[in-house]
């Protein structure tokens, strides 16, 4: 059981992995419940690791995991009736799906939180810090969508990447950036 839990996890974040979003992603497909699909990706991360090293690469890495599991937790923790700690799954699912993608499913079909909880962390992550003398813009760039009916999920991430590319040319623009550096 411990082994199938590890399999399932990236070794780096501790947040689930690409097989298990291939596992989510089969799943969705084989039912029509209505789920919030949100794609992530960090903000600048191959001119990090170009740039200073790989290793404060991970390091926004990790720290970013640890804001949106803050916002987007699989499981909390709760007192049960003899005052003793429980854990409940939220149903809600992060992935660490590549380098610097990160996915969320949600069983809710409230956007508008949903959608809170993306801008709050992506503020969060604004304002990292990676003790480097320079001072390195940081960001996360999400799109968020909710599964239409019948909507397929490859459909769904289909949506939500267009969603980010917006935002992620957005974000390029207001810093003034060149996309390719």
């Amino acid at each position: 059981e411990k082994m199938k839990a590890n399999i399932n996890k990236d070794p780096l974040t501790g947040l689930y992995n690409r097989g298990s979003y291939i596992e989510k992603m089969n799943e969705i497909n084989s039912n029509n419940i209505r789920y919030i699909f949100g794609i992530f990706d960090l903000f600048r991360l191959k001119y990090i690791n170009d740039n200073f090293s790989h290793e404060l690469g991970d390091k926004y890495i990790i720290k970013t995991s640890e804001i949106l599991n803050k916002y987007f937790p699989t499981e909390i923790c709760i007192k049960d009736e003899n005052d003793e700690p429980k854990k409940i799954l939220t149903g809600t699912n992060l992935y660490r799906i590549g380098g610097d993608e990160f996915i969320v499913i949600t069983d809710t079909d409230d956007e508008i939180i949903v959608r809170e909880k993306a801008t709050k962390s992506s503020e969060e992550v604004e304002h990292i810090d990676l003790n480097t003398e320079e001072n390195i813009i940081l960001g996360l760039n999400y799109g968020i969508v909710l599964r239409k009916p019948n909507e397929s999920a490859e459909e769904l991430y289909v949506r939500s990447d267009k969603e980010l590319s917006l935002n992620k040319t957005a974000m390029y623009k207001k810093y003034n950036l060149d996309r390719r550096k």
